[in-house]
């Protein structure tokens, strides 16, 4: 069986364009990619993309300089080249926590449910192309 601690982390590799194998010259899948990044991960690297900080709840000083306060952070591994994760709140629309992004509004959305109910495919993609252009 495979451990939570791996797929969690392969599947953040599997979106990194540059990885630990970047010195090969030859075009590599993502899989391969993922796994040749978690071969060279220490356990507390592969651990810290389990879990992340809500941004508004930390310090402003030890906040990530330029990073949108919104759902969660979890920091990346810059050694490998593995970008931080920056979340939003899915499908229920974009947050803006305690309006701490000043004039930056939000719009909420039904529920995954609700917006199933309608059966209309059309409405839920444009629902997530909005999510995707306040996000």
């Amino acid at each position: 069986m495979v451990s939570r601690i791996t797929v969690a982390a392969t599947l953040a590799l599997a979106t990194v364009a540059g990885t630990a194998a970047a010195e090969d010259t030859a075009p590599q899948s993502p899989e391969a990619r993922a796994e040749a990044t978690l071969a060279r991960m220490t356990d507390a690297e592969k651990l810290s993309l389990l879990t992340g900080e809500m941004l508004p709840m930390v310090p402003q000083k030890d906040r990530p300089e330029g990073v949108t306060l919104g759902a969660g952070y979890v920091p990346g591994v810059p050694r490998l080249g593995v970008p931080a994760l920056v979340e939003t709140d899915a499908s229920l629309g974009v947050t803006n926590p305690m309006g701490m992004r000043k004039g930056d509004g939000a719009t909420a959305l039904p529920s995954g449910l609700g917006m199933a109910a309608t059966w209309n495919p059309r409405l839920i993609r444009e629902a997530g192309r909005m999510i995707g252009s306040e996000a």
